[in-house]
C-alpha cells in the first residue's frame, strides 16, 4: 500500500520513464550488412561497406529508406548491392544524396515484381546500375549514371517495368538496354554513354518509350535492333549530337508495326523514322 503515498509529480516522473523504456525497446536495430528487410527501415550510418553479397536484401513487403546515406561493395565487385526479392518492396532514399556503388550490380529488382524503387543513385557499379529481372515494377526519379557497363537493364522475361523521371547517363556501354516485353521509359536521360542511349532488343515486344532524351552518345541514340519485334513506340523523344544516326531502326521499313513519330533528331537510317 505504499505507492499510496506517491506524489502526483512523483507518479508523472515514473511514468514518463516507463513510457521511454517501452518506446526505446521498441526502436528496431541498425541495419547492417546482410540483413534481409521484412519489415520497415531506416538507414542511419554514413556509409555502409559490405563484403557480403548481396549487402541488404529486402523481401515481401520490407522497405528501405536509404535516408540519404551509402551503401557500397567491398571485397571486389561480384556482388549486389540492394536486392529485391519477394513482392511489394519498396526502396528509397527520402534525405537525397545516397549512392549504391562498387558493386556487379548496384540493385536488382527480382522476385515476384510490383516493387517500387524512388530517388536512389547507383554508379561506379560494374555490371549495371539498376537492373530488372521481374516484371511490374517501378523506377522513379533514380539515376544509374556513370557505371562501367549499362546503366539501366531490363532483363528477358521482366515485363511490364515502368521507368519514370530517371536517367541513365556517361555509361562505359549502354544507358538503357531493353529486352523485355511491355517496358514503358518516358520522361528520362540516356546521354553521354560510351554505347547507345537506349538500345530495344529483338522481342522487346511493346516497349514504350515517350518524351525522353538520348544526346551525345557513342553510338546511337536510340537503336532497335534487327530480328522481328513488333508494336514498338518510340514518341516525342529527342535524340542529337550522337556518334551514329541518332534514331535507327534495323528492321526494314520499320517491321513490326513500330511508330516513330514527333521526334527531334538530326540523323536517321530510314524515312519510316519521324
Amino acid at each position: 500500500m505504499k505507492n499510496e503515498n506517491l506524489k502526483p509529480t512523483k507518479v508523472l516522473i515514473l511514468t514518463a520513464v516507463g513510457t521511454a523504456s517501452l518506446l526505446l525497446s521498441a526502436v528496431s536495430p541498425a541495419v547492417s550488412c546482410g540483413d534481409v528487410i521484412r519489415d520497415a527501415q531506416v538507414l542511419a550510418s554514413d556509409i555502409l561497406n559490405c563484403s557480403s553479397h548481396p549487402a541488404i536484401t529486402l523481401d515481401d513487403n520490407g522497405s528501405l529508406d536509404l535516408n540519404g546515406y551509402s551503401v557500397s561493395c567491398t571485397g571486389g565487385d561480384t556482388g549486389i548491392g540492394i536486392l529485391l526479392q519477394g513482392s511489394n518492396n519498396i526502396l528509397e532514399d527520402s534525405a537525397g544524396g545516397s549512392l549504391i556503388s562498387n558493386c556487379s550490380t548496384g540493385v536488382s529488382i527480382e522476385g515476384d515484381g510490383f516493387h517500387h524503387v524512388s530517388g536512389i543513385s547507383a554508379s561506379a557499379n560494374s555490371t549495371a546500375g539498376i537492373s530488372f529481372t521481374s516484371s511490374y515494377n517501378v523506377v522513379e526519379s533514380s539515376y544509374a549514371n556513370n557505371n562501367t557497363a549499362i546503366g539501366i537493364r531490363i532483363l528477358s522475361d521482366a515485363d511490364h517495368n515502368s521507368v519514370f523521371f530517371s536517367e541513365a547517363n556517361g555509361n562505359g556501354a549502354v544507358g538503357f538496354r531493353i529486352i523485355g516485353e511491355s517496358t514503358f521509359v518516358s520522361l528520362s536521360e540516356a546521354n553521354d554513354n560510351s554505347g547507345s542511349g537506349i538500345f530495344i532488343a529483338t522481342k522487346a515486344n511493346y516497349s514504350l518509350l515517350i518524351r525522353n532524351t538520348a544526346n551525345n552518345n557513342g553510338g546511337n541514340g536510340i537503336l532497335r535492333q534487327s530480328g522481328y519485334s513488333y508494336d514498338t513506340v518510340v514518341v516525342g523523344n529527342t535524340a542529337m549530337g550522337n556518334s551514329q544516326p541518332d534514331l535507327v531502326d534495323q528492321q526494314n521499313d520499320c517491321d513490326g508495326d513500330a511508330i516513330w513519330a514527333e521526334n527531334i533528331f538530326i540523323e536517321r537510317n530510314q524515312d519510316c523514322i519521324q
